[in-house]
């Protein structure tokens, strides 16, 4: 057992990566908890004080004017309470620029369509009701079904265009029929000289 008043373990372990990895029941000093906690020792003195006292609690004295100790482990639980933990999870898009920038697959956002079945963004269509389709919902989709939906309505707008390109008389190539020469009778190349 260490003399009274020398402190068990040194200093420099606490302040290591390592300190988790110590006995939780290893007795620390005042001075130790303060290096740990970054609270200043007229505020353990008060935290004593209190009643019931305010944790990190002190070791049991054996008699009075004893010197004080931290039990190691409580005040390691101690810090960890207090230390933030940092999220994961980054708060959900609150606009639509925001939804295709940084959103994630679960994030959802309100969708329009259009007369044509385009989705819109709900707060898009909103200024944009002649275009809209009034008897369509208005539905939550995740990115992932935007996205699923987008490529479905641009299949489909292109297999229109292509439809209505080729419905054209004048897109359709004409075949190469050898005709005759109206004068001379002989096949009408595109080099034929007529002799008549």
């Amino acid at each position: 057992m260490p003399k009274r008043g020398n402190d068990p373990i040194p200093t420099a372990l606490l302040i290591s990566n390592n300190v988790s990895q110590l006995d939780p029941d290893l007795r620390i000093s005042p001075s130790q908890v303060v290096v740990l906690t970054g609270l200043s020792s007229g505020q353990l003195k008060e935290f004593r004080r209190t009643r019931p006292p305010t944790p990190p609690l002190t070791l049991p004295r054996d008699k009075r004017g004893a010197k004080v100790w931290y039990r190691l482990g409580e005040v390691l639980e101690w810090r960890r309470a207090r230390t933030p933990v940092a999220t994961t999870r980054t708060k959900a898009p609150d606009t639509f620029h925001a939804f295709m920038a940084r959103g994630t697959f679960e994030d959802t956002w309100p969708f329009a369509r259009t007369m044509e079945g385009q989705p819109l963004d709900f707060f898009a269509s909103l200024r944009m009701a002649d275009r809209l389709d009034h008897g369509a919902e208005i539905v939550w989709l995740s990115l992932d079904e935007y996205l699923r939906a987008t490529d479905a309505w641009v299949a489909t707008q292109r297999a229109g265009a292509t439809a209505r390109l080729l419905a054209k008389p004048d897109v359709l190539p004409i075949p190469n029929a050898v005709g005759k020469c109206p004068r001379c009778g002989k096949a009408a190349t595109p080099r034929h000289i007529c002799r008549l």
